[in-house]
């Protein structure tokens, strides 16, 4: 009868769906819905049937849920005046309080000057080409690099063309932040 014997492999499942077994019933039994009410819930439920009725919160205060005036307690709040320190956001009046002085304001910032220079730059100015319906083109030289750019173009990442004349080309330094007139040169 070697095999009616219960070997230690084939408990583990068995002992593993009892304990699964628990737990399910377990959870079926604890996530039943409780039966605690809380105070709102009660007014609520016990004006929908007696409107009449009071009831007591854990606190021991009694809630009336009577919806008549309670003329006592009206009189007793109707001669409290309010007597705080702060302003009164229903008063349309404008208080003024002591002297104000004017924020002071810091002054702007000292905007660089755009100069006109015609100092030295790398740069030459060397041709220009003008097409129908196209842009003025304008060749320049840079460091043996030639550079084909229209009005608005930024040659470089730094020289950004601002206008075209037959005879001279006017950049814009951007890093320096100065403009330079460059001249047409001969030959």
């Amino acid at each position: 009868m070697a095999g009616s014997q219960k070997s230690p492999k084939s408990l583990a499942p068995i002992a593993l769906s009892m304990v699964a077994l628990v737990l399910t019933v377990r959870w079926i039994v604890d996530s039943e819905p409780s039966t605690l009410v809380t105070a709102t819930e009660l007014i609520a439920t016990s004006a929908v049937n007696n409107p009449l009725k009071s009831v007591k919160t854990k606190n021991g205060r009694s809630l009336s849920i009577d919806p008549t005036l309670n003329v006592a307690r009206l009189e007793m709040s109707e001669g409290r005046v309010y007597e705080g320190t702060g302003k009164n956001i229903f008063s349309a009046a404008f208080e003024e309080s002591g002297q104000k002085t004017p924020p002071q304001q810091d002054p702007p910032p000292p905007v660089p000057p755009i100069t006109h220079r015609t100092a030295e730059i790398r740069l030459r100015f060397f041709g220009f080409v003008i097409q129908p319906n196209t842009p003025k083109s304008v060749f320049l030289s840079l460091d043996g690099d030639i550079f084909v750019g229209h009005e608005g173009e930024i040659l470089d990442r730094r020289y950004k063309i601002i206008g075209v004349a037959p005879e001279s080309v006017e950049v814009e330094d951007m890093l320096e932040m100065g403009t330079h007139i460059l001249a047409l040169q001969q030959g």
